[in-house]
């Protein structure tokens, strides 16, 4: 599709007579889209437009009223060519979620976005869990759309601050009301009832009707069965109790439908998906819904509300929302139980909601009139402006910035990049930022440490590039001939297209790359409608090209395509005028030396001086755990909260069918419990010790003939038995066996509602996969099946030594008798005879397999991983041993009841009434766990205790280490940065190795990570200078270390700004470094610190006697001027 649209973008012409409508990614034909179309289509004004509509399979088109069989009316299918071809013509686009990521309107086309809901949940940005990429598509949707439609302010305000649209979208917020309301307004009660009835829903038209509109909360739309069980359970128990009274009719979820209709239970119940809510709502009486938008739309009817939200402690702590329950329009209930009898008592819940419910509609409703698409219809396509309706405008005067950020992993860029942001002044300048998507979790953490004040986009999809275009992108980055590469090398009118989709046709007037490191991400921001382009150079950008990292030029071709690239810049920056001076001469080939500027880095004020802040989480942390359970006894506790004393006595019987949905669990309070449904009714919380889990069985098996492939994503496990037993065996993760098409011959249906296939890949039986793991496979099976085998033949010549069988088993082992090779190709080959030296050692062991060549073993050593190795080459640690012990300072709380041991592994045993705080000084690692030493010689467990307060870290390798003191006995030494070759961390520790032979008292403290970790670790080792070399990794705050070290070294090869210089200057800790240009510069040729008389590791040597020696002075250096200098550098070249 992204050839398509890429190739239709270019070539169809804008029809202006041509409307197009996306309703739930073309999943129904309702909601607001559907107003606007009735509108246009009923008007004689606009009967030269022709409209079409995208539809799914989940579409059908005979039910639709006849306005949508008029012949100026057409459907496509989603995804089709002619979908692509409308795309790209249709003067008017309608939708009310998101086009796909593809897309991107033309400048004559108009984009109007309903969206689909007041919200309730909180949206955008707001949303703090999970990875921020996941709103990438909706930002970009909402930035190129020309019209926003907001029934309140309240939505307004999700658009501009929760979706960050202030200042940057340059359409119109048109706060009119909502559409789709009109429908609930405008239709009689009588006219939608009957319309449910002529499609067989079984209503009474002389009894009240109540609506159940409950959200979908279930994390896979493939699995769907809980949830509709559940659903089904609460409404017949409904029509049970107050069934003589009200009609219970149930609207699900889109997501929900599609299997809910197949099930008996719900055929006279069930609202179809093609009705609209809306139109719907005009003949309810009682709305009974959650955390469902539609709530709001309800509002305008003045009938009562419940809210069933047996759920809201998981949804609140995995989501939040916007609202307070004391500010809901009716009661928040929690058990079914209480859902019936507020049906007893609805005119004094009327009566007692009656002034929020009217604040409420008021708040939410203040447009709604039943004529709201008329005004909607009158001033886009008529431009006449009603009276009392809004049109908010959120573009401003500020500057606008983009910036490309990197990868926003753990270096050096990243903390210059967030510095400068946060010294942005927002008041003046709108700051985009721009990521490829965020797979770490330091790449997350780092995303969400920026200012709120910036926005974040993600590039979205597949690049839409022609054939041709494609072609020549690849040949070009595939060439080996970098040397002939030249500016109009590149196709930028495809470059170009691609920012546009990327950055919503915005306009920016300074486009920024931060990194400079990656043509790939330089191409856009040198593609971007900007003013101004500027390219970052951290440092010797030549030097860094020529650079190698285990032999491996690394940033050659990058480097050498960006250097082509240059052309497209206004301005290069680099961090000091000695990098200016150093980029100009060798990169004169490619750019002016007079485009060649510098911008000092900035620093972290408030990073750098202010204590850290140690905040105690207030979340509630619920885990979601879904599965049977059978009581032990028959009656049993159930609590009314997760943490309640309060409880009811519950009896249940054998045919009860029991189940999770959560886990809560509180060490310090002793609690442990499950959230649990009894026959798909919400109960309460019970102890998990009352249970035990419940395998389910199978109910259905039958031969079939599918085919189909693992899901990309899938975490699904395939197993060797049905998972219908505590014993059940697997064969592997289902990840090992993607991409290959897979025969499925036997499927099976369990009691619990999941169905599992028989997997067979090359004639060969694989295992049981559940069918949410699976995408299946109907059309041209023989032509897959070659294919399939020719792009993943080393997938298919790896089965002969895939695992057959995966135990999770853990223990420990000694390694005897190792030989050189293993016939198992996945195990360890000792070719080098480098494992298992020393027979004494011990290595723990995850997981044990077998295959084809015998069984094996996962073995690590503490945090390093070994490998496979076969069972015959090792020997099994059965007796309490100890394997190490480390040093291990701590503040910590021993819960109330947990055994104390004078010696291990059990002698002198003694318990506590009550939490006991105790001072932890050494951490024993041994073949039954972890135990703590505290400083009155007692050993206790680590389940058994609470860290309180930790005086260290656990280093790289795994190991305890104290943090430095300034008042202790040692001269401690600290370096920080990335673990690369030109950082020279390797020098340093060999001239470390020389000076503590004369000057013992000194330690050296490594922070950071990076490629040279291992080789690093390995060096301080063959020293043996482990007790005196600490390798911490990264810390998101090291100056509260950096400031108890007596100096701060740097042995760096080359250095853009060094960053850390100015920061160890700044917190008053002397300074000491390799002579680099860089570091003349920012150590003013040694007034501000010591530099080595030569570069080898004994001159390093000697600068750290002489720092010690001399007791070397921290610099004179005004952390506050300099910020305001490199700012005011920094904004002069946005000019």
């Amino acid at each position: 599709m992204s050839t398509w649209f890429a190739e239709d973008y270019e070539n169809e012409k804008i029809d202006d007579n041509l409307v197009f409508y996306e309703s739930r990614d073309g999943q129904s034909a309702i909601d607001s889209p559907a107003a606007i179309f009735k509108s246009l289509i009923t008007n004689p004004e606009f009967k030269h437009f022709n409209h079409v509509w995208c539809k799914t399979d989940l579409v059908d088109e005979s039910s639709l009223d006849e306005l949508f069989h008029l012949p100026n009316v057409k459907f496509v299918e989603r995804n089709s060519r002619e979908y692509v071809k409308v795309l790209s013509s249709a003067k008017y686009l309608i939708n009310n979620a998101t086009f796909q990521s593809f897309f991107i309107p033309k400048k004559e086309q108009v984009c109007i976005n309903t969206w689909h809901g007041t919200p309730l949940k909180k949206m955008g940005y707001d949303i703090q869990e999970g990875n921020p990429a996941g709103l990438q598509n909706v930002v970009r949707n909402f930035l190129f759309s020309d019209y926003l439609l907001s029934p309140n302010s309240h939505t307004t305000k999700m658009y501009t601050e929760s979706f960050k649209l202030d200042d940057i979208f340059t359409g119109q917020i048109l706060e009119f009301g909502y559409p789709r309301i009109d429908f609930t307004l405008n239709t009689k009660p009588e006219e939608s009832l009957k319309s449910l009835i002529n499609v067989g829903l079984n209503i009474d038209v002389k009894k009240q009707t109540v609506l159940y509109c409950p959200t979908w909360k279930g994390n896979s739309i493939s699995k769907p069965t809980d949830s509709i069980e559940q659903i089904i359970a609460e409404s017949e128990l409904l029509r049970k109790n107050i069934g003589k009274t009200y009609n219970v009719l149930i609207k699900v979820h889109p997501y929900l439908y599609k299997r809910a209709r197949e099930y008996p239970e719900l055929v006279y119940y069930l609202v179809p998906d093609e009705f609209d809510p809306n139109f719907i709502m005009a003949g309810i009486d009682v709305l009974l819904t959650d955390y469902s938008s539609i709530f709001f739309d309800f509002l305008v009817t003045n009938k009562p509300i419940l809210f069933y939200c047996w759920d809201k402690d998981m949804y609140s702590s995995e989501r939040g929302l916007y609202f307070e329950e004391d500010m809901f329009p009716g009661p928040v209930l929690e058990t079914m139980d209480e859902v019936i009898t507020a049906f007893d008592r609805l005119t004094d819940i009327s009566k007692t909601y009656k002034e929020k419910y009217q604040k409420a509609k008021e708040q939410f409703c203040p447009y709604d009139d039943g004529k709201v698409t008329e005004a909607v219809v009158d001033y886009i396509f008529k431009g006449n402006l009603r009276e009392n309706k809004k049109i908010i405008r959120c573009d401003s005067e500020k500057k606008k910035l983009l910036f490309y950020v990197g990868g926003m992993n753990n270096n050096g860029i990243t903390s210059s990049l967030i510095n400068l942001l946060k010294n942005i002044d927002y008041n003046n300048y709108d700051v985009t930022c721009f990521s490829g998507y965020p797979k770490k979790k330091a790449q997350i953490d780092n995303i969400l440490s920026v200012p709120k004040e910036c926005r974040f986009i993600y590039k979205p999809g597949y690049a839409i590039l022609t054939k041709d275009e494609n072609s020549m992108i690849n040949k070009l980055f595939a060439s080996k001939h970098l040397e002939k590469v030249t500016t109009d090398s590149f196709p930028w009118k495809a470059f170009e297209r691609e920012s546009r989709r990327i950055f919503a046709n915005l306009h920016f007037d300074v486009a920024i790359d931060f990194s400079g490191y990656s043509h790939y991400w330089a191409k856009y921001i040198a593609a971007s409608d900007a003013d101004k382009k500027l390219c970052y150079m951290h440092s010797d950008m030549v030097a860094d090209r020529d650079r190698e990292v285990n032999g491996v030029k690394i940033h050659f071709k990058p480097l050498s395509l960006i250097f082509t690239m240059y052309d497209k810049f206004d301005q290069l920056v680099t961090v000091s005028p000695v990098m200016e001076q150093i980029n100009a001469d060798k990169l004169k080939h490619y750019i002016a030396p007079e485009k060649i500027t510098n911008v000092l880095n900035s620093l972290d004020l408030n990073k750098l001086f202010d204590a850290p802040v140690r905040i105690d989480s207030t979340d509630i942390q619920l885990e979601m755990m879904k599965f049977a359970i059978t009581p032990h006894n028959n009656n049993y506790k159930v609590y009314s909260k997760y943490d309640s004393n309060e409880f009811k006595m519950v009896t249940s019987s054998v045919a009860d069918k029991i189940r999770t949905i959560a886990y809560y669990e509180n060490e310090e309070e002793n609690i442990k419990r499950y959230k649990i449904l009894i026959n798909d009714i919400y109960s309460g919380w019970s102890d998990i010790e009352e249970f035990d889990k419940k395998y389910p069985m199978i109910e259905t098996k039958k031969d079939v003939n599918l085919y189909g492939y693992i899901r990309p994503k899938s975490k699904a496990i395939v197993w060797i038995d049905l998972p219908i037993e505590e014993d059940a065996r697997k064969v592997s993760d289902a990840k090992n066996y993607r991409y290959l098409l897979a025969y499925l011959n036997a499927k099976v249906t369990l009691s619990d509602g999941s169905i599992y296939y028989q997997m067979i890949i090359n004639n060969e039986t694989i295992g049981w996969i559940n069918e949410s793991a699976l995408i299946f496979i109907e059309n041209a099976i023989n032509l897959r099946r070659i294919k399939n085998r020719f792009t993943n033949r080393h997938k298919y010549f790896q089965l002969r030594d895939r695992v057959l069988e995966t135990m999770n088993e853990t223990g420990f082992v000694k390694i005897k008798n190792f030989s050189e090779q293993d016939d198992w190709s996945q195990a360890v080959q000792n070719t080098k005879n480098e494992i298992g030296e020393n027979s004494e050692t011990i290595y723990r062991y995850s997981i044990k397999v077998r295959t084809r060549h015998g069984v094996y073993y996962k073995l690590w050593s503490e945090s390093k991983l070994i490998g496979y190795i076969n069972e015959a080459n090792l020997d099994f640690v059965k007796v309490f041993t100890e394997i190490d012990k480390q040093s291990f300072l701590a503040k910590a709380t021993i819960v109330a009841g947990n055994p104390i041991v004078e010696k291990l592994p059990k002698y002198g045993m003694k318990t506590f009434e009550n939490d006991k705080k105790v001072d932890l000084v050494e951490r024993i690692f041994t073949t039954r766990g972890v135990f703590y030493r505290d400083l009155e010689g007692f050993f206790m467990r680590e389940e058994d205790i609470i860290i309180d307060e930790l005086f260290g870290k656990i280093d790289l390798t795994n190991r305890f280490v104290s943090f430095p003191d300034a008042k202790d006995q040692y001269y401690n030494i600290i370096t920080m940065g990335r673990l690369s070759p030109e950082k020279q961390q390797d020098k340093l520790i060999m001239a470390f190795a020389k000076v503590i032979k004369k000057i013992p008292k000194l330690r050296l403290y490594i922070l950071g990570d990076g490629p040279m970790k291992n080789e690093l670790i390995d060096l301080v080792k063959q020293l043996q200078l482990s007790n005196s070399i600490f390798f911490l990794g990264h810390l998101d705050n090291p100056f509260q270390i950096l400031k108890e070290c007596q100096l701060f070294t740097l042995t760096s090869a080359y250095e853009g700004q060094p960053m850390v210089l100015l920061e160890a200057m700044a917190l008053q800790v002397p300074v000491a470094t390799t002579r680099i240009p860089a570091t003349e510069y920012v150590l003013d040729n040694g007034k501000r610190g010591l530099l080595a008389k030569n570069n080898t590791i004994e001159g390093i040597a000697e600068m750290i006697t002489t720092a010690y020696k001399t007791h070397v002075k921290p610099a004179v250096f005004d952390p506050v001027s300099y910020n305001e200098e490199v700012m005011k550098m920094f904004y002069s070249k946005l000019v």
